[in-house]
């Protein structure tokens, strides 16, 4: 790729498939809604096997075993990694 090639779409395609979306526009369709971030770096632990940090997470805030992902794209790119 040449320097100056990427366009502001290509941006918007890149962040929107690093996030699990398929294209901008299901991230523009989302607004202002917001991540349960603590519910997701506990589950990000739990994918990375970090045990230790987990039961940190939850002895310090136990109701993050009833937490929900905002949407249903939740940690979609994550687990869909190699």
């Amino acid at each position: 790729m040449q320097f100056g090639s990427f366009s502001a779409e290509d941006c918007r395609l890149t962040i929107a498939s690093e996030y699990g979306f398929t294209n901008w526009l299901e991230v523009d369709a989302l607004g202002d809604l917001q991540y349960e971030i603590e519910f997701e770096l506990a589950v990000n632990a739990l994918l990375d096997g970090e045990r230790d940090l987990l039961e940190k997470m939850l002895a310090a805030n136990p109701d993050l075993t009833i937490r929900r992902s905002a949407t249903d794209t939740g940690l979609r790119s994550y687990t869909t990694r190699p």
